[in-house]
């Protein structure tokens, strides 16, 4: 993101940073973080944009949703934690 993109976002945000604590919580993010948020050419160069732990939890979560048994496995955790 260039630079110029992130300052106008910041502002538009800090419009709304009374009133809301999250809207804060990301102001402070893209101004800590700016310098690295170029994802346009990120993107055109074909390089994966997110966290590695959003895709590392994706990734173990799809894998272990996949084995054998994982349907009866969440069958018997619903009652479980529904008292059943």
């Amino acid at each position: 993101m260039p630079l110029e993109r992130a300052a106008r976002i910041i502002a538009g945000l800090g419009l709304h940073r009374e009133r809301n604590e999250a809207v804060a919580v990301c102001i402070d993010y893209f101004k800590a973080k700016k310098e690295r948020m170029h994802y346009d050419l990120y993107r055109k160069r074909r390089f994966p944009v997110g966290s590695a732990a959003e895709s590392a939890s994706k990734q173990i979560v799809r894998s272990r949703f996949k084995r054998a048994g994982t349907n009866a496995l969440l069958a018997v955790k619903c009652c479980l934690e529904n008292n059943r």
